[in-house]
């Protein structure tokens, strides 16, 4: 376990110069008996991290303000997110177009009434809440990420839709 260990830091690094064995066993007891989200911070600006069942050995991430982002703007628009890799195009549909909409791959098709005014494309917020369609009580973002087994370093860029305050849509 502990070569394993050494082994994926010399993979990220490039060397193991200012890791010493009471690091390696740090990160053997975060794999075999710390619970998911927790952390250990390495030499060199680098983290280990158990998330559910997997140990990961990477760079530590940018403080979380430098991770923040923000789009407010009014549809048809088009936002790219280089960060996550990937282009939101937002435009208003009607008649036969919003059946073609809906059934384009990747595609989400919203009630324009839901959504007046200015939107906001950010990421996720601690504290986040949504009501899923058909429920009245909201439930916390975190809990529906929690559930689906997403990373806590996914979790900070995961695109969120606003409009008036509230979400309208999550990723």
């Amino acid at each position: 376990a502990n070569r394993v260990i050494r082994q994926m830091i010399l993979a990220i690094k490039g060397r193991l110069t200012g890791i010493t064995h009471r690091h390696v066993e740090a990160i053997y007891r975060l794999a075999t008996e710390s619970e998911s989200g927790r952390r250990t911070v390495l030499p060199g600006h680098l983290e280990a991290r158990r998330e559910f069942d997997w140990l990961i050995i990477s760079p530590q991430p940018a403080p979380a303000e430098a991770q923040q982002y923000s789009f407010v703007f009014h549809p048809p628009a088009e936002i790219k997110l280089p960060h996550l890799g990937t282009v939101f195009h937002f435009k208003i549909v009607e008649g036969e177009a919003v059946q073609r909409a809906y059934n384009e791959k990747d595609s989400v098709c919203l009630d324009a009434g839901s959504v007046t005014g200015e939107l906001e494309l950010r990421n996720w917020h601690p504290g986040d809440r949504y009501e899923p369609l058909g429920v009245r009580k909201s439930l916390k973002l975190k809990e529906l990420f929690r559930r689906q087994k997403f990373a806590l370093a996914s979790r900070r860029l995961w695109p969120v839709l606003v409009s008036r305050g509230v979400i309208v849509w999550v990723r």
